[in-house]
Order: structure tokens, then C-alpha cells, then sequence
């Protein structure tokens, strides 16, 4: 355990680094720590086996889903606090799209006060499956999430074939540095 706090701080940037070239869930989960979340909850939900535990549940083949392709919001809270800074998002794709959203407004809070609030945009959300919201180091014991603006187009512009039913496979909080 020793060696490994010695020589972790030389590999970090190096894997920061592919995370912010080419970020694959895979990638995500090899390199990134991640936080127990105590529970979560939807404003929307497709139906019981699309609940918003999915998106937290380190499995691929479930999703949170909500009906429709419109803004929603999520509620993480954790079993105590913890210092974190960055979210990673894989949106969902049971179809030709990325089922996320382009614009989601943070806001983080200890013991019930707000700590910080913070717009994250998404260019890309339309031709890439994982998005990541970074910031500062915070201390926090809940997270607010709202998401705004749906991708309604498939990776190549143009408008899908399918009904859209917005959410993520999986959401990843990440532990932050001291």
C-alpha cells in the first residue's frame, strides 16, 4: 500500500490525460475513484425498471430513464460527506443516440446550505456517450442536478428515428484530491 501512494502520483496525470483525450467508460471506471452514493432520485421516471438507482448501480445494462425527452432532475445524496470534484455522465443509447443532455446546472450543498452552483455545457453530448462535469474541490453531502436541453439528434446531425426517452446508464462521482 505504501508503494502504491509513492508511485500514484506520477501515473495521475498520465491518466487524467487520456481521460480528457479520449474518455471510454472503461476508462472512466479504471482510472477515476469513485463515491457510494446513499440514494438518488428522479423528477421523472419511464417506470419502475428505469428508476434512478440504474444510474448508479456500476452495471451497464440498466438505465434511468425518464418518459420523454425534456429537462428533469436527479438528487444524489451521500452517507457522509465527502470531498469530490467531478461528475461523469454515460448517457444512454438504446438506439442510433446519446440520450443525455447538452446543459446541466449543478448545485451543491453541505449540512442544507449551498456550497456552489455551476452551469456545465456539453457540446458534444450529441457524438460522445461520456461527458464530464469538473470542478473545484468541495466538500458536499447532496447534489442537485438539473438537466436541461435533450439531445434529440443522432452522432451525425440528424434527427432520430425512435422515441426519445432521456437518462443516463450510469452516473460516477469522483473523490476529490486533498
Amino acid at each position: 500500500a505504501r508503494e502504491y501512494k509513492t508511485v500514484l502520483p506520477i501515473f495521475k496525470p498520465v491518466s487524467n490525460l487520456i481521460l480528457k483525450i479520449n474518455p471510454t467508460w472503461q476508462k472512466v471506471v479504471a482510472n477515476v475513484q469513485s463515491l457510494p452514493i446513499k440514494t438518488i432520485t428522479a423528477s421523472n421516471v419511464y417506470s419502475n425498471d428505469y428508476g434512478p438507482e440504474k444510474a448508479i448501480d456500476g452495471l451497464l445494462n440498466t438505465d434511468w430513464a425518464m418518459r420523454g425527452a425534456s429537462p428533469a432532475t436527479l438528487t444524489l445524496v451521500f452517507h457522509n460527506p465527502e470531498l469530490i470534484n467531478s461528475i461523469w455522465f454515460l448517457s444512454r443509447k438504446p438506439f442510433e443516440t446519446y440520450q443525455g443532455w447538452k446543459k446541466i446546472k449543478a448545485y451543491f450543498f453541505y449540512k442544507d446550505r449551498l456550497i456552489l452552483d455551476q452551469d456545465f455545457n456539453f457540446s458534444n453530448a450529441s457524438k460522445s456517450q461520456v461527458q464530464n462535469a469538473r470542478f473545484k474541490n468541495i466538500l458536499v453531502d447532496e447534489i442537485e442536478l438539473y438537466l436541461l436541453d435533450p439531445v434529440i439528434v443522432k452522432p451525425n446531425g440528424r434527427p432520430t428515428d425512435h422515441p426519445l426517452d432521456s437518462g443516463y446508464t450510469e452516473i460516477l462521482v469522483e473523490r476529490g484530491n486533498l
